[in-house]
């Protein structure tokens, strides 16, 4: 809506981002199927995209926050939260720890059969 966009136009993009996960999901399922390797290599081709994935939607979430986190520093409206200093506040700061944190210990608990 930002940018200038129809509601329509902005509703088929919003139709084709929710449907891609789930459409090319089951695509890879079908594609590794039929390449016949070995569980052990679907297993990493899946791992693989996975990462892909998670670097994709760290990106854009990162490019989405960045310019709100640093125009608070600019602008002093009151309808912005936090302290207005462009700086992550503790709890922000706490959650982003926890966020990229979490995974880790997962990981680390987890054992290969």
């Amino acid at each position: 809506m930002h940018a200038g966009l129809e509601k329509r136009q902005i509703q088929k993009h919003l139709l084709v981002f929710s449907a891609a996960a789930p459409v090319l999901s089951i695509s890879t399922f079908f594609i590794l199927n039929a390449s016949g390797g070995s569980s052990q290599h679907r297993l990493s081709a899946t791992g693989v995209g996975m990462l892909f994935s998670a670097g994709t939607f760290l990106y854009v979430a990162t490019v989405h926050v960045l310019p709100e986190i640093s125009s608070r520093g600019q602008q002093s409206s009151s309808h912005l939260h936090g302290t207005g200093t462009g700086q992550l506040e503790v709890l922000e700061s706490l959650t982003l720890i926890l966020g990229a944190g979490l995974p880790v210990l997962l990981a680390l608990g987890l054992h290969d059969d």
